[in-house]
C-alpha cells in the first residue's frame, strides 16, 4: 500500500500494520503474520454477504462494508473463504478502520 501523506501524517494504525509486516523480512514469516490477521478477523453476518458488498475481479469470494460510526469515523468489515484474501481483508479492516472519511481517501494503492 501506498500513501499520497507524508511520513509524518500518516494514521497511526495504518503506521503500525506497515511496521509489523517492514520488520519482518522473509517472505514466509510474512505470509504466517497475515495468516493470524485473516484468523483474527470475526466472520462477517450472513445479512452482509450480498452481491452490492462482493469485491469484483477477485477469484475468492472477497465481500467488504464500510458504515460511519457515531463519531462519523469510517467501520470496515470484511469475510473471504481464501485465509489469504481473509488476511488481506484483516489488514485493510486493523489499518483503515476508525479514519475519517477524508483519511480514507487519502490512501491509495499501487
Amino acid at each position: 500500500m501506498s500513501l499520497q501523506l507524508q511520513q509524518d501524517e500518516v494514521p497511526r494504525a495504518v503506521q503500525h500494520v506497515l511496521d509489523s509486516f517492514q520488520s519482518i523480512s522473509s517472505p514466509k514469516e510474512r505470509y504466517k503474520l497475515l495468516l493470524k490477521y485473516a484468523k483474527k478477523l470475526p466472520a462477517l453476518d450472513a445479512s452482509h454477504r450480498v452481491a452490492t458488498n462482493r469485491v469484483m475481479g477477485c477469484t475468492s469470494e472477497v465481500f467488504m462494508t464500510a458504515s460511519l460510526d457515531e463519531q462519523r469515523r469510517v467501520q470496515f468489515a470484511g469475510d473471504s473463504d481464501s485465509e489469504l484474501t481473509r488476511g488481506l481483508c484483516a489488514v485493510l479492516i486493523q489499518a483503515m478502520s476508525g479514519m475519517t472519511p477524508a483519511e480514507v481517501l487519502q490512501v491509495s494503492s499501487c
